[in-house]
């Protein structure tokens, strides 16, 4: 019994290691481009600041690296960074 409860208890951990990380493990950020930062002159422009800047907001707000960024898809004058937490 308690063989098989060791496999059991390995393979249930095996299987949420390798499970994709929830909704809950990201963080998006949004900040509008007439907010005075000058942020979208990096994350839109394609420069290469752009990761730079997005990581730095993403860690001002607790968050670990930034995992995309861009322009938001429903209002033109913002600006979207995904962190990971």
């Amino acid at each position: 019994m308690k063989v098989y409860f060791g496999v059991a208890t390995a393979f249930a951990a095996a299987l949420f290691a390798c499970a994709p990380a929830s909704a809950a493990g990201r963080h998006t950020i949004r900040v509008q481009v007439s907010s005075g930062y000058g942020v979208d002159e990096c994350l839109l422009g394609g420069r290469s600041c752009g990761k730079s800047v997005a990581d730095a907001l993403c860690a001002a707000d607790g968050d670990g690296a930034a995992e995309r960024f861009g322009a938001a898809a429903d209002v033109d004058s913002e600006v979207e960074v995904a962190c990971i937490r």
